[in-house]
């Protein structure tokens, strides 16, 4: 699974001072084999000094980086572009617009 072969985004943001990061894709379900994740995270609180740099960076090459790192979609919890939802509502949608579940990590609390 991702986060025994990857640095865990939460831990990421738990050092530099977040509350909240929300999961979604086939690893928040119970696919046998789950193909990958997104996640969104809450910047209030947190000190951008102590983030991982790679987690600032949203341009097409960052996004890039954070993929490889984090194997798997790690953005600020803004508004999604396409749908113009906030990500936190935008994951809890399928693709034809049905309701779902997501998880919430408090980041503090994840070893």
């Amino acid at each position: 699974m991702a986060w025994r072969v990857a640095p865990r985004p939460a831990g990421r943001c738990r050092v530099a001072g977040c509350s909240a990061l929300w999961l979604d894709g086939s690893f928040v379900t119970d696919a046998e084999s789950p193909s990958g994740y997104d996640a969104c995270w809450d910047w209030q609180g947190v000190d951008p000094g102590l983030l991982d740099p790679v987690l600032l960076d949203y341009s097409r090459a960052g996004r890039a980086v954070i993929k490889a790192k984090y194997l798997g979609d790690v953005l600020i919890a803004g508004v999604e572009r396409g749908s113009g939802l906030p990500f936190v509502e935008f994951f809890q949608r399928t693709c034809d617009g049905q309701r779902k579940g997501i998880v919430l990590l408090n980041p503090k609390e994840v070893p």
